[in-house]
């Protein structure tokens, strides 16, 4: 895929940025649990709850096996940047958001867990109504959640739902804050759904930890590098649909 994208550059039908979000989105996707239509990831169908292809340990060591190769460059740089999990489109644009260089439109927040089984405290036994939850991002020593949730929750089970879920993460002593498509239809949605996280993270990151992300955010150019982010990571039939983050 790398090779083929230097046709476009060269043709100018596509910049270099978008082209390796381009890549980075289908390297979250080999590395994630959803799958886009092959012959039409832009706009073709998503499936949903896959198994990965393959870890990103495993990425990085078959293109290091690679020598010669047109893109193969930036195919390793793409594999050594990717955040593994993801369950959507939507949750690989918030993990590069949160992880990526701020050249790229990232921020420099602390490294997070992604899609994985959270374990409830002993002494709440009894009082939550899930077993476990597993949210879209986790930072453990900030006791902070995120989830991302596209679909607009209006039946009352599914209100009654979210409801529980909130009480179980506060009986749990974790913030939890909840993004929906609204909060990454722009840049500047994206930049005020990180100002809120990293307020929430603040308090356990040591002084100055506000600026450097008020920094990042104000970075000349990144507020493109995060539209053109979108442009690539958002295919308009791959809002999250499917899922809910996961619970039992």
């Amino acid at each position: 895929m790398a090779a083929r994208l230097s046709q476009p550059i060269k043709e100018k039908a596509l910049t270099e940025q978008a082209a390796f979000f381009r890549l980075m989105s289908l390297a979250s996707e080999l590395c994630g649990t959803y799958g886009r239509d092959p012959t039409n990831p832009a706009r073709g169908d998503c499936a949903w709850g896959v198994d990965p292809l393959c870890t990103a340990l495993e990425l990085k060591q078959s293109l290091a096996e690679v020598s010669g190769a047109r893109g193969v460059r930036q195919a390793r740089r793409a594999a050594g940047l990717v955040t593994p999990g993801s369950a959507s489109p939507a949750e690989s644009l918030l993990a590069m958001a949160m992880s990526l260089p701020a050249s790229l439109g990232g921020v420099p927040f602390p490294a997070f867990q992604h899609n994985k089984a959270l374990s409830w405290p002993q002494d709440i036994n009894g009082l939550t109504k899930h077993r476990t939850m597993t949210p879209d991002f986790y930072w453990p020593q900030h006791s902070v959640a995120l989830e991302y949730d596209g679909a607009r929750h209006a039946e009352e089970d599914r209100v009654w739902e979210d409801h529980r879920r909130q009480q179980d993460y506060t009986t749990c002593g974790i913030s939890l804050l909840c993004a929906q498509a609204e909060d990454l239809k722009s840049a500047g949605a994206i930049e005020r759904l990180m100002r809120i996280v990293a307020l929430q993270l603040a308090t356990q990151e040591k002084a100055g930890f506000l600026q450097e992300v008020e920094a990042a955010l104000l970075k000349p150019g990144s507020s493109a590098a995060r539209a053109t982010l979108i442009s690539q990571l958002l295919p308009p039939n791959c809002s999250k649909t499917e899922g809910e983050s996961q619970h039992s």
